[in-house]
């Protein structure tokens, strides 16, 4: 790896100490009288500075969880200037993707649909953004590629999308702390982010990332999204680790296309049951413009299939929801809005 020039770095500025060049501790050491910069964001999501230029970050989560369409979210907002809530906070910013594990078709199909999603042609290559598929390569040629690709390419981020691939055993200490340390260095040197993808441990009580590799990438890490999928819902993507102000919660679906699209956030339990309690009275009230007590009763448990205790409770829970109305012995449906009922 090529030597670090501390020049770089305001906080190092080489000064004359007794007409001697400093030492690396007096280089090192913080001095409150200098002026250092601020941390410089590459993203903005609802005003909340992610992705700090000179750290790392990763992207966790299980196997098919969607950290690649997570991650290509990313791309696509830096590379685009903006991407479902995501802003870019300088105008021609540049990607390096490093893929370590899926075959070159994959990588060339995915590529493309960044592109397509940035609104960028997908037959040609795009002057800020290189890709790299390294999955043939030994460990160890691996990470070398990759530290010279940030060497020559400069890119403002770079994307490992399979980082437990740079080393032989994710879980030797010595090799994990080296990746750390090399991609750590990078990022400091070059003043890029480097965003990582892994997996987390299989175990579905542990959403830990794999690994001694997973962990120094926890300890180290300025940022750390999670990533979680459910059947019937959409991808959720959280900000669990953070240095500084964190940023909300987001979620996405996949396309017919296999390309990711904003989603709503998925209901609670509460919105979910009250859903339910008014699509089973708008269906009892399909049928009749209003019913007493009695007859709501035993409609109600005909559709729902609901015993009489809970049919009480849910009745008691319209009125609350503001889903039913009454006048006298007789009972109505409002028709209102979901939002409305919820807000109420």
């Amino acid at each position: 790896m090529a030597k670090i020039d501390f020049s770089k770095f305001r906080q190092w500025e080489p000064c004359q100490v007794n007409g001697e060049e400093p030492t690396l501790v007096e280089r090192c050491l913080v001095d409150l009288q200098k002026g250092y910069p601020e941390i410089e964001y590459l993203l903005k999501k609802d005003g909340d500075g992610c992705v700090p230029r000179g750290d790392i970050q990763m992207i966790v989560g299980q196997q098919k969880s969607g950290k690649t369409f997570a991650s290509m979210i990313f791309e696509t907002a830096l590379l685009s200037g903006k991407c479902m809530g995501f802003e870019a906070q300088q105008e021609n910013l540049k990607i390096l993707h490093v893929d370590t594990e899926q075959h070159i078709n994959n990588v060339v199909d995915k590529n493309r649909k960044l592109l397509s999603l940035a609104g960028y042609p997908v037959e040609q290559n795009h002057e800020r953004l290189n890709v790299l598929s390294i999955r043939e390569l030994p460990p160890d040629q691996r990470l070398q590629v990759a530290e010279d690709a940030i060497v020559k390419f400069r890119p403002d981020f770079v994307l490992i999308d399979g980082i437990r691939d740079l080393c032989g055993n994710f879980n030797d200490i010595d090799q994990a702390n080296h990746v750390i340390n090399v991609i750590m260095k990078l990022s400091s040197e070059y003043k890029c982010a480097i965003m990582t993808i892994i997996h987390q441990n299989k175990d579905k009580n542990d959403n830990n990332p794999r690994g001694h590799l997973g962990t120094e990438l926890m300890n180290k890490c300025s940022e750390g999204y999670y990533v979680t999928r459910s059947t019937g819902s959409p991808i959720t993507v959280s900000q669990k680790i953070c240095r500084n102000a964190p940023i909300r919660d987001w979620f996405f679906n996949i396309d017919d296309q296999g390309k990711p699209e904003i989603a709503s956030a998925p209901l609670t339990q509460k919105e979910l049951k009250t859903t339910e309690i008014n699509e089973s009275f708008r269906r009892v009230f399909s049928k009749h413009k209003e019913l007493q007590y009695k007859d709501l009763m035993k409609e109600y448990i005909d559709i729902s299939g609901y015993s009489d205790s809970t049919a009480k409770n849910h009745i008691r829970e319209g009125f609350a929801a503001g889903i039913l109305h009454k006048d006298g012995k007789y009972y109505s449906y409002l028709f209102p809005p979901y939002e409305e009922a919820i807000e109420e």
